[in-house]
């Protein structure tokens, strides 16, 4: 249990402010993302010279954990929520894009990514969208040793 605590410490510091909590509340879409995120992240190597790209970000809990724990620049992809509403709600000087996915221009987001994740999303969708949108060619043109991590849903 200790070392499950211990895996969490972003996610437990950020939950442990009140303001926070309500924040989680109203913006979490299923299972807490910060925390499977958190979890997921911990078996990589991520610096805050990568570009993620958080494919079916949602409202950004998966987002807000890769750019402030890590510092990483994220491009916070969703296809219900809107980029606006995402851009409202990242406004802190964070390095996050949030835009719609499927975009029409899919590529240029997989070419400068170095982490592609995606984290309790509706995964079946999100990988037929890569697929009508992207030629088969678009994933070996992404940049050299880029990580795939994938979470799926239970």
């Amino acid at each position: 249990m200790e070392g499950r605590i211990l895996m969490y410490t972003f996610t437990n510091q950020f939950n442990s402010d009140d303001k926070n909590m309500e924040f989680l509340k109203a913006t979490m879409m299923g299972p807490n993302a910060m925390r499977v995120s958190e979890e997921l992240a911990s078996y990589l190597n991520i610096d805050a010279n990568m570009r993620i790209l958080d494919l079916g970000c949602g409202c950004g809990l998966s987002t807000l954990l890769l750019a402030k724990k890590y510092g990483a620049s994220v491009f916070a992809a969703d296809l219900w929520i809107s980029p606006t509403e995402n851009y409202e709600r990242f406004q802190s000087g964070l390095m996050i894009m949030p835009f719609r996915f499927p975009s029409t221009r899919p590529k240029a987001c997989l070419l400068q990514t170095d982490i592609l994740t995606c984290c309790l999303a509706w995964t079946p969708i999100i990988i037929s969208e890569i697929q009508r949108k992207c030629s088969r060619h678009s994933f070996p043109l992404r940049k050299k040793a880029a990580i795939l991590p994938w979470r799926f849903p239970a």
